[in-house]
């Protein structure tokens, strides 16, 4: 472990207990840590929805952990186990009756990780499925879905730029399924989808008939969809992307994996997860010198660093309202002051109630307005009066805006 975070000992206690370091090596770094130090590594744990791994690598290390925190942590390990199996009983039944209609989906993420790289099917943690189909099957899948139980979470269902996915949700057994067509909303990966499938396989899932990205591919889409929530960024990223190298890395092709990264502009999000996987995880990735990218610098990785265990609460919230106060001149700002208000009446009908070719859309934009004041108002105001700390957190927010869009342009 190269490089560590934070000298905080619950985060060190966090990521040496996730890390692929030998018994002896964690118990040695492990020994000294307070009960409070356990507290808050647990409470890290339970905030990046790694809590049941985190009992896992520690439930049979010789440790000086209070017992009711031990007792509380293998209770919610228990508790994913149950709710996964849950969730897979269910996706089983829409997988098979899929089958019956010859049409095919490739489980994403969580659907597909928990079961197929991680050694426990209660270790991986899931808000919900999500599921990659072709857009010519998305009505007969819609119908199954109806016909199990789930219902629609959109006002409006139909394929367009300003979306790439429907969301389900059935409310009795609290599941929720995002059935995409896309990976992407935009860019090369979304126009990379029919590359996809060509190079998808057969598995089975759930005890059911599914299909696979590529494994390289999968890799890729683990670092891209973890920089895409970088205002979010979780440790279950890295959990994910090392189990995945721990599972499948000897059958991985590096030489494909590089040329896909460079061709789709996830290169240097394929690098730093990696690092950080090496460095924190303990995890090494001999191919990581070739993979590093022309412009890369080690501020970009500590940003990121810091970002990953900052107190981050709002900060899409925060990032909206700055973009408007950072947007160059008053030309800029009044442009980005008008896309805001005034989306276009596609995006509107993705969000409200009223087709976009009809006059009752133009009804929702006061809607918007009022819910744009609600969330942003008193941030903006806090920030045009000069609050110190309002402009602290708008000058954190565009710090981490920029490594964004570093990350996501290359």
């Amino acid at each position: 472990m190269d490089q560590q975070p934070a000298a905080a000992a619950h985060v060190d206690a966090l990521l040496v207990s996730l890390s692929y370091l030998d018994d002896a090596a964690k118990i040695e770094r492990l020994a000294s840590l307070s009960a409070e130090d356990w507290q808050q590594a647990a409470a890290l744990a339970r905030r990046h929805e790694v809590g049941p791994l985190f009992y896992y690598r520690l439930r049979s290390l010789p440790l000086n952990l209070p017992a009711e925190l031990l007792g509380r942590l293998k209770q919610q390990y228990r508790l994913n186990g149950q709710r996964n199996l849950i969730l897979y009983q269910s996706l089983s039944k829409l997988l098979r009756r899929l089958q019956q209609k010859e049409v095919r989906v490739i489980p994403l993420k969580g659907a597909y990780l928990a079961e197929m790289v991680y050694p426990d099917l209660g270790l991986r943690s899931m808000v919900d499925v999500d599921l990659l189909a072709k857009e010519e099957d998305l009505a007969g899948i819609h119908e199954e879905l109806i016909a199990l139980g789930y219902v629609s979470e959109d006002v409006q269902r139909f394929v367009g730029e300003t979306n790439h996915h429907f969301g389900y949700r059935r409310a009795e057994a609290n599941l929720r399924l995002e059935l995409h067509w896309v990976l992407a909303q935009q860019g090369p990966l979304r126009e990379e989808t029919p590359e996809l499938w060509r190079r998808a396989h057969p598995v089975k899932l759930a005890q059911s008939p599914a299909w696979a990205l590529a494994r390289e591919d999968l890799l890729l889409y683990i670092c891209w969809h973890a920089v895409k929530h970088t205002y979010e960024f979780q440790l279950k990223s890295l959990c994910d992307l090392g189990e995945l190298l721990r599972c499948q890395g000897q059958d991985l092709d590096w030489q494909v994996i590089g040329q896909r990264a460079r061709q789709l502009g996830i290169l240097r999000p394929l690098y730093m997860l990696l690092r950080l996987v090496q460095d924190w995880l303990a995890l090494p990735v001999e191919q990581l010198p070739a993979l590093r990218p022309d412009d890369f610098d080690e501020c970009y990785l500590d940003l990121l660093s810091e970002q990953i265990f900052a107190v981050r609460a709002g900060m899409n919230h925060i990032q909206k309202v700055d973009g408007l106060l950072q947007a160059p001149g008053l030309a800029g700002k009044l442009a980005h002051l008008m896309a805001t208000l005034f989306p276009s009446r596609e995006y509107m009908a993705f969000r409200y109630p009223a087709p976009a070719n009809s006059w009752r859309i133009y009804l929702y934009y006061p809607v918007r307005w009022r819910y744009l004041l609600r969330e942003h108002g008193a941030r903006l105001g806090r920030l045009l009066r000069g609050d110190s700390q309002a402009r602290a957190a708008a000058e954190r927010t565009n710090q981490i805006t920029s490594l964004r869009e570093w990350l996501m342009s290359g």
